[in-house]
């Protein structure tokens, strides 16, 4: 597949990494100067507590949906530690008391997950132990598709910048844009080179601000009015906020919140 798995939003989880072999592994946020934000002013619900790092050899970002299950992306791989409740990655020693770092106990990919279109890119990973202070993010019974034009907000410890040389420190959140599907798939955007099928959400600029996930985001969440709609996925191939090549989401479908709540019954 020519795109990048975006691979870190820390709020909830950290995994094994991304998977390098794609452009934008692990993606942080991507906008103008003056749409970044410290993820602690964002008024919409990309809470840190929500948001888990997934680390193994990169990181992915994750939401903890269950004090045991952390949702995240299947091209992250094999997720081996989760930290949670980071909001600086280099603060370790000053925000001790709000941490808490698990181990996995097993990683649950999406069994139709395709790791050449990235579609169905979802995975569950379970941690060896509940969840203390950090509350979960709960998902709800059906997910509403949103439509073109909805303003939701993807968050995590990605690149800022594609040229920059590191991962942001702290975790950020951006508004993204949703942009049809068929538009997505469009000579104008992605022309099918990477297909844009009815399990995936396009998102990123409004037409006029540069608004994206990067490297690094990957497994991180978008959320529309509140709610947890999808996970980030990939992009186009090394670049980030190109207003034709919007970042590319998992989408939640009533089939995906099947799976996920009868992997966590088991």
């Amino acid at each position: 597949m020519s795109g990048w798995p975006k691979g870190a939003a820390q709020s909830g989880a950290e995994s094994g990494g991304d998977n390098q072999g794609a452009s934008r592994a692990g993606r942080a946020v991507c906008g103008d100067p003056g749409t970044w934000r410290d993820s602690r002013q964002d008024t919409a619900r990309a809470r840190e507590k929500d948001i888990p790092a997934v680390k193994n050899k990169g990181y992915c970002g994750g939401t903890l949906i269950d004090p045991l299950w952390v949702l995240t992306a299947a091209h992250c791989g094999n997720v081996k530690t989760v930290s949670l409740g980071v909001h600086s990655r280099k603060a370790q020693e000053k925000e001790k008391r709000y941490r808490q770092v698990c181990e996995g106990e097993k990683n649950v990919p999406h069994p139709d997950f395709n790791s050449h279109t990235y579609d169905h890119d979802l995975m569950l990973v379970k941690v060896m132990e509940e969840t203390q202070w950090v509350s979960s993010l709960k998902l709800n019974e059906v997910v509403n598709d949103p439509p073109a034009g909805s303003v939701c907000t993807v968050a995590g410890w990605g690149k800022t910048d594609k040229h920059a040389n590191t991962m942001s420190d702290v975790l950020m959140a951006v508004n993204v844009t949703v942009v049809d599907r068929i538009k997505c798939n469009s000579k104008d955007y992605y022309n099918y080179d990477n297909y844009i099928t009815k399990n995936m959400i396009c998102a990123g600029s409004d037409g006029e601000n540069v608004a994206d996930a990067c490297d690094g985001d990957s497994g991180g969440p978008i959320l529309c009015n509140g709610a947890l709609v999808g996970v980030t996925s990939f992009g186009a191939e090394n670049e980030c906020g190109k207003k034709n090549w919007p970042g590319v989401y998992a989408f939640l479908t009533r089939d995906h919140l099947k799976w996920i709540n009868n992997t966590m019954k088991q």
